[in-house]
């Protein structure tokens, strides 16, 4: 958070996206999942509105998982379906369910 700008914050699609403080162009955009048991996920956003986005995401369920995806930044609306999906094949493919003492 040290390089965004905190007041250039603006929501759009259920994420929160910032500016860089620099003249850097672009800037970083933060999506809380559905998934109640994970924190969210993270992603630089270009100028270049062709360009792809890289989205990143570290847990600490399943021993630490650190989730990479690809997506046009045309799809920006729908990262958080795309996370929560990725999840849901993630707890599908789990062959040690994580106990939940909820």
């Amino acid at each position: 958070m040290k390089e965004l700008d905190s007041n250039s914050k603006i929501t759009q699609h259920g994420l929160e996206c910032y500016k860089f403080k620099d003249d850097h162009d672009g800037g970083r955009c933060f999506g809380k999942s559905k998934n109640k048991l994970i924190s969210g996920f993270y992603f630089y956003i270009s100028p270049d509105r062709d360009s792809r986005i890289l989205v990143r995401n570290n847990e600490f369920i399943y021993g630490g998982v650190k989730i990479e995806w690809f997506t046009d930044q045309k799809n920006i609306d729908q990262a958080k379906d795309i996370d929560a999906a990725i999840w849901r094949l993630l707890t599908a493919w789990n062959v040690s369910p994580i106990k939940n003492n909820h």
